[in-house]
């Protein structure tokens, strides 16, 4: 009967991400709620027909820090009369609770790594989609994409960028962060040989759409996820100087471009960052108590980047700390952090897991700039590479991540 449940919570995954990759706001599909609740359901069915549990300390520990801190936090905003904005608050303990995804991950063994990988094309699908009707569609009919993805369901957002003298429309997907997964995944594939001509095609797939995106982060982190495993790759075969001399000069020319392609000092999305960090400094002086105990979850702040008072900025890590203080703060992030750690002890007796080690990195890089961490999308990265070290923690079979096609039930 065990098989039975979880064939069924597997099958379910798959829209479940499906959703969370293409509507993180869920205001297109409205179905993330009803996934989540059926899947987790299923499993507390089963728990009760075999009475049996199988969990792992480090998933509970992990949650239960997140949200006593986050309860905490609430606490201190009250007490503090903070309390400006309950929607972000209760907003941000809603993205927690997908956590309890990692149970079900020790109990089942579930890959949602491997499903997150393979979902994740949707992104350069619709990027490269969106991006033709940019150049050739008409006014009204690019009105109406703006207004889809954008205004009406909170799934991308629009800009300008001046690449060389050349003015592009740029396409971001708040979830193609996420890309870093897949984009690190098939690099590391090509580079060990297996199916060069599929597996090039999909890493300069994803990495032109993480270029289409716009942002800094992305296209750094897509272009360092390249590098890296590229060159670490190359470093193992012989007659290996030329080669590491050609990459040397590939990491040469990649830093010129993204240096000169950029985005000016004028960016407006840079001086708003600054304007945060002006304003974090402004907040700090005037309130030095906020950097022992924090502001509380669900207060406000106000920024000159967004001209307004906002319950969090783009500066993700620097939020936590004004939320919750200094000591809870650096507590939120260590345990965030934590798969890292986890990942580098598996790296010595396990390779496989080594383009994880480097995705999850990037995904916590670009999150840094980003309110990208305490979201769906943030929760998905983080049962992705939870899903990977339990995996790995629990099998020698190499790879651990297969391209053959496996019936749903069985991952």
């Amino acid at each position: 009967m065990r098989e039975y449940f979880k064939f069924g919570i597997n099958a379910l995954l798959y829209p479940l991400v499906f959703v969370l990759l293409m509507d993180p706001a869920d205001r297109i599909f409205r179905l993330k709620l009803p996934l989540f609740a059926l899947i987790f359901g299923l499993w507390l069915l089963e728990k009760i027909v075999t009475n049996k549990i199988k969990t792992k300390k480090d998933s509970l520990i992990l949650i239960l820090v997140y949200f006593l801190i986050s309860v905490t936090g609430i606490f201190v905003a009250l007490v503090q009369n903070n309390f400006a904005d309950q929607g972000f608050a209760f907003g941000f303990l809603k993205s927690l609770v997908v956590l309890v995804l990692l149970f079900l991950i020790d109990d089942y063994g579930l890959r949602i790594d491997t499903i997150l990988i393979r979902a994740s094309i949707v992104l350069p699908i619709m990027t490269v989609g969106v991006f033709f009707v940019f150049l050739y569609g008409s006014g009204a009919f690019i009105h109406q994409v703006f207004l889809f993805f954008a205004e009406e369901n909170g799934a991308a957002a629009f800009s300008l960028r001046n690449f060389y003298g050349f003015e592009l429309s740029m396409f971001f997907f708040k979830t193609s962060p996420l890309l870093v997964f897949p984009m690190g995944y098939y690099t590391h594939k090509l580079m060990k040989g297996e199916k060069p001509v599929l597996n090039t095609f999909l890493v300069v797939t994803f990495l032109i759409t993480m270029i289409l995106s716009g942002t800094r982060a992305n296209i750094l982190s897509a272009f360092l996820i390249l590098i890296i495993i590229v060159f670490l790759g190359l470093a193992k075969k012989r007659n290996k100087f030329p080669l590491l001399l050609a990459s040397m000069v590939m990491v040469y020319l990649v830093s010129l471009f993204i240096s000169r392609a950029t985005f000016a000092k004028a960016d407006v999305s840079q001086q708003a960052k600054t304007e945060h960090l002006d304003a974090y400094v402004q907040l700090f002086n005037n309130n030095p108590e906020y950097l022992i105990w924090g502001q509380g979850l669900g207060s406000v702040f106000y920024s000159r980047g967004f001209s307004n008072y906002v319950p969090q900025s783009e500066l993700t890590y620097i939020d936590l700390i004004r939320m919750f203080g200094i000591p809870l703060g650096l507590v939120f992030i260590l345990f965030t952090f934590y798969p890292v750690f986890s990942l580098l002890q598996l790296l010595r007796r396990n390779k496989e897991v080594f383009y994880s080690l480097i995705s999850f990195t990037a995904y916590l890089f670009i999150a840094g700039t980003n309110p990208l961490l305490i979201s769906s999308t943030g929760m998905l990265a983080i049962l992705a590479v939870f899903s990977t070290i339990n995996y790995a923690s629990s099998s020698k079979s190499k790879p651990f991540v297969s391209d053959r096609p496996q019936p749903i039930g069985g991952m």
